[in-house]
C-alpha cells in the first residue's frame, strides 16, 4: 500500500502538468543552493515553477500522457522540472541563457504544448518569439491592410486639396 505522502506528492506533480503549455527537464547536480534560488526567482518572473521531482513519483503522474514513453530515459538521476501554464517559450528562454552562464545544469528534454523535444532541439525553441512578442506581431499584420486602406483613401483626397491649392494660387 502506498504512504500518503507519496499519493500527496503524486496529486501535486498531476496537478502541475495537467494544463502546462512547457514542461522543461533539467539537471542540476552541482548547482550550490544560490544559484537555484537565483534560478528560481528569475523563473518565477515569467509564472514559471521550478520543483526538484522524484522520478518514479513524477513517472505515476504523468502516465496517462502521451509523452511519457519519450520522457521516461530522461527521469534517471537527478532531475528538476521547470513547468509554465502560460507561456511555453519562456522557461526555455530563462533557462538557456542560465546554461550558458553555469554549466553545472543541463537541459535534458522539454515537452511544449504536448509534444516531446529532444535535448538537441532545445536551442532552436528557446529562440522562437515569447507570447508577448507574438500577440505584438499579430497585431502588427492586422492593422497593415487597415493603413493600407486609409491611405489609399486619403490620397486621392490630398491630391484634390493640391490641385486645388495650385489652381488658387495661379488665380492671385
Amino acid at each position: 500500500m502506498p504512504q500518503p505522502y507519496k499519493i500527496q506528492k503524486v496529486e501535486e506533480f498531476k496537478k502541475l502538468v495537467d494544463g502546462a503549455k512547457s514542461i522543461v527537464f533539467t539537471g542540476y547536480r552541482g548547482l550550490t543552493v544560490e544559484e537555484i534560488t537565483d534560478l528560481r526567482t528569475k523563473l518565477r518572473e515569467s509564472n514559471t515553477t521550478y520543483s526538484v521531482i522524484k522520478n518514479n513519483l513524477f513517472k505515476i503522474a504523468i502516465k496517462d500522457y502521451e509523452y511519457v514513453k519519450d520522457a521516461e530515459h530522461v527521469l534517471e538521476g537527478p532531475v528538476a522540472v521547470a513547468i509554465n501554464h502560460d507561456d511555453g517559450v519562456a522557461p526555455l528562454k530563462i533557462l538557456t541563457e542560465f546554461a550558458k552562464k553555469n554549466k553545472k545544469i543541463e537541459l535534458k528534454a522539454v515537452i511544449l504544448d504536448g509534444k516531446y523535444f529532444a535535448k538537441e532541439q532545445i536551442e532552436e525553441l528557446s529562440n522562437l518569439p515569447g507570447k508577448e512578442q507574438l500577440l505584438g506581431m499579430l497585431a502588427n499584420v492586422l492593422q497593415s491592410p487597415m493603413r493600407r486602406l486609409v491611405k489609399a483613401l486619403s490620397t486621392p483626397t490630398e491630391q484634390l486639396v493640391g490641385v486645388l491649392n495650385a489652381v488658387a494660387e495661379k488665380k492671385e
